[in-house]
């Protein structure tokens, strides 16, 4: 992420007109951030089950390579698959990369909030503003 949401987020209450041209220029922003960083997620998923694949292949195809007896069972497979140096390689990155999508999506929710909380902030400037003078 280049920009850093927590200040994009924030309100400026004597500044109320520029927060909300900036809101859905903002919104969108995070948006595309969001709508790429599932794409990422989406490849390297794609990568984590190409080499779980090969991992497979490779261990049907020579078991003794990684240490265990011809003919494994499923489970032996799978526990050897998941040990796998690649494999592990591309969990991490897929990890990261759903972990990556997943704060962006809350940085739309919190946008959302954000216009809420610029609704209100200007209902309120609008009441202070047209309320009539005090009598003392």
């Amino acid at each position: 992420m280049s920009r850093n949401y927590h200040n994009d987020l924030s309100i400026d209450q004597d500044d109320l007109n520029r927060c909300w041209i900036e809101q859905p220029i903002l919104y969108m922003e995070w948006s595309e951030k969001w709508a790429d960083a599932c794409k990422e997620r989406d490849q390297f998923k794609e990568q984590l089950e190409l080499a779980k694949a090969d991992a497979v292949r490779a261990v049907k195809k020579d078991p003794k390579k990684f240490g265990i007896a011809d003919n494994p069972t499923v489970q032996i497979i799978d526990a050897t698959v998941s040990k796998h140096k690649k494999v592990m390689a591309a969990a991490d990155k897929y990890n990261d990369a759903v972990h990556n999508a997943r704060v962006l999506d809350l940085v739309r929710t919190a946008f959302e909030h954000r216009r809420r909380a610029l609704q209100g902030l200007t209902q309120l400037w609008t009441l202070k503003v047209n309320r009539p003078p005090r009598s003392t």
